[in-house]
């Protein structure tokens, strides 16, 4: 009986064809970015910005709002290439609370921010606060004594 090598290694090379093929069609899927940082927030107040300072996973105003207001409105909002972000330009941020913005990565790590915005402080009980009623053009005939 006589065998024939020349079928077996003719389906060694296409098997192995084959195989190199579907191999080397199939690329790896690119890494995902896990960058999520908030880098800029500024809020605004009818025409007036205030923008926040970034520390850790804080975000703070150095300037407080006029006392009365209860909320601000996103005017911009900057994160990382490719993430996310659970508040946008125009969204509302409540004044006295802690506002969480969640930024998330392409490859879905996620980092919260806490932003609090504080209103200035209410005017004291008996301080009172108006202008006075008498100009320094009506003042006249001042006279100083012991001189």
């Amino acid at each position: 009986m006589k065998l024939s090598i020349r079928p077996f290694i003719l389906s060694i090379i296409v098997l192995t064809t084959i195989t190199f093929t579907l191999f080397q069609c199939e690329k790896p899927e690119p890494e995902k970015s896990k960058a999520n940082a908030l880098t800029a927030l500024v809020v605004s107040v009818g025409s007036t910005d205030y923008t926040g300072a970034i520390a850790e996973k804080n975000v703070t105003f150095a300037t407080k709002v006029p006392n009365g207001t209860t909320e601000v409105t996103i005017k911009t909002i900057t994160f990382s290439d490719k993430a996310t972000a659970s508040k946008k330009a125009g969204d509302k941020l409540t004044v006295g609370s802690a506002n969480t913005i969640t930024i998330t990565a392409e490859d879905g790590t996620a980092a919260n921010y806490t932003a609090t915005i504080n209103a200035e402080d209410p005017t004291p009980p008996g301080v009172v606060t108006r202008k006075p009623s008498v100009s320094t053009s009506d003042v006249t005939n001042i006279s100083v004594s012991g001189a």
